[in-house]
């Protein structure tokens, strides 16, 4: 004669109706998380060698890079620019400034901080000089620089 435990019953329907749950759960959310509207590619687009890819943009065959002619050395022919009595101004393409002042024994002074650049306006930023933005126009072998006041 067979005997069957009631309490090894119950266990075996519960663990039967668990798995069973569990996975009605599990096709639910994958089924729920695919978007018919993502298309075949995904939601985010094709993938690229460097990752998700954006839209296309303008191939830039009409587009002009602006050329930046600051950089380099200037020397300070008139007026002051940053610190006093300066007289070099080195703008290099690392986006850094160095300003180097001048009195009559030689050289006193020199600050180097970081830049921005564009073609007609270099903002400076030090906690020794503050910040200033100057606006720009060269011509020639000539810049004049004019500090733009708020």
């Amino acid at each position: 004669m067979l005997f069957s435990n009631p309490i090894n019953s119950i266990i075996m329907k519960n663990s039967i109706t668990q798995k069973l749950l569990f996975l009605l759960l599990t096709v639910i959310l994958i089924f729920s998380s695919c978007n018919p509207e993502d298309g075949l590619d995904g939601a985010m687009g094709p993938q690229g060698p460097e990752g998700i890819q954006g839209p296309k943009g303008d191939p830039g065959e009409n587009v002009e890079t602006e050329v930046i002619t600051a950089f380099g050395k200037w020397e300070v022919t008139n007026g002051q620019f940053v610190l006093d009595n300066a007289k070099y101004v080195y703008i290099n393409e690392d986006n850094t400034i160095a300003i180097l002042a001048e009195d009559e024994l030689g050289f006193k002074r020199d600050l180097t901080t970081n830049i921005s650049v564009t073609g007609n306006q270099i903002t400076l930023s030090s906690g020794e000089v503050g910040s200033s933005i100057n606006n720009y126009i060269i011509e020639g072998d000539k810049m004049t620089v004019k500090l733009l006041t708020g």
